[in-house]
């Protein structure tokens, strides 16, 4: 019907990653247009369903970047481009660039403190805490893309909420 694209828009986070794999998979064997998938993280879902669409063709990622995302919005493209890295998957994104924003954004969320719902538990600094990162929880990206390749539901969010605590979202 001429579309250009097709959007699976989850505001409230609620496509938990089994559905996303069927949707967007689904999706992608009707449709020849892209397929774009923005979820939030409000219940827990957001970075699991995230690699579930990649795992499943999906063309478009929404993500936020590190300061502004995760918690009740996308999931940052940090820790997606690490998913994608482990899984060969190009990320057309300018990662300097997103460093360089994602520095400014620290200041911008420090100026919106008082009316930041998390001001007192900020996400660990993306560049410290992926330095050290200890190997337990690079193994949880690994042990995360299995489960979603063999769509064990409980042991991929497992995985995606260790990392996650990890890095303080």
């Amino acid at each position: 019907l001429s579309a250009k694209i097709i959007t699976l828009k989850d505001m409230a986070g609620l496509v938990n990653p089994l559905r996303a794999a069927s949707i967007i998979s689904a999706l992608k064997h009707n449709v020849k247009v892209p397929v774009d998938f923005h979820t939030h993280c409000t219940p827990g879902y957001g970075l699991a369903s995230a690699l579930m669409a990649i795992i499943n063709g999906v063309d478009i990622l929404d993500t936020n970047i590190w300061w502004f995302g995760g918690g009740s919005a996308a999931p940052s493209i940090e820790l997606i481009k690490i998913f994608c890295d482990k899984l060969g998957v190009e990320v057309d994104a300018n990662m300097e660039a997103v460093a360089k924003i994602r520095h400014e954004l620290k200041n911008a969320r420090k100026a919106l403190a008082d009316f930041d719902l998390n001001k007192d538990k900020w996400p660990k600094d993306f560049d410290e805490a992926f330095a050290a990162m200890p190997k337990e929880i690079d193994a949880e990206f690994d042990r995360a893309i299995e489960a979603a390749k063999n769509n064990k539901e409980e042991e991929l969010l497992d995985a995606c909420h260790k990392i996650e605590a990890y890095f303080g979202l």
